[in-house]
């Protein structure tokens, strides 16, 4: 699943916190019908994986939240599965001068998720260095860009097998400079 978020526009800026709620309303229903049919290891995989979703959607709403009430604009939200041997990448493009925060997010399967950001050179400009399921980076651009969002699963509860997807979530908003 992705939603992306525009905020170039000032009718997509007003419509935006309306529309991700309603996204994550829709997918927190699929992922339970999902939960419902889903048979890939097991009920027990099904009920985990479900229960993980209804916590990654309702950290996301609060996420978004707490950035909209601290001035940031949503700028886009990405809600993907993954297992622990991938790495996600998501390249975006960030204005030099505005404030950028990016958040990885995850439930509780997820005990270590790790983000980077690197710049078009391919040159790693930041990185959370915390142990935690949600890294959060922030930075001020120097230059108008793409830049690359790494994430990458670091460790799991191992509570399902390292094969199967967990689902994570990356926040990237923005605050004129």
């Amino acid at each position: 699943m992705n939603f992306e978020i525009s905020s170039n526009q000032e009718a997509t800026e007003r419509q935006a916190p309306l529309a991700i709620k309603r996204y994550l309303t829709l997918a927190m229903l699929i992922i339970c019908i999902f939960g419902v049919l889903e048979n890939t290891s097991g009920q027990v995989y099904a009920q985990t994986i479900t229960s993980e979703m209804q916590i990654l959607l309702t950290e996301v709403s609060h996420w978004v939240d707490r950035l909209e009430a601290g001035g940031f604009s949503i700028e886009s939200v990405h809600i993907d599965p993954m297992t622990s041997n991938e790495t996600y990448l998501i390249s975006h493009y960030l204005y030099r001068g505005n404030e950028y925060l990016i958040l990885g997010v995850s439930g509780v399967e997820i005990t270590d998720l790790d983000l980077g950001l690197s710049d078009s050179s391919g040159t790693l400009l930041v990185t959370d260095p915390r142990s935690t399921n949600l890294p959060i980076l922030a930075i001020i651009p120097t230059h108008d860009g793409l830049y690359t969002v790494e994430t990458d699963i670091y460790s799991t509860s191992h509570s399902i097998p390292a094969s199967s997807p967990l689902f994570f979530a990356n926040i990237i908003a923005f605050r004129s400079g």
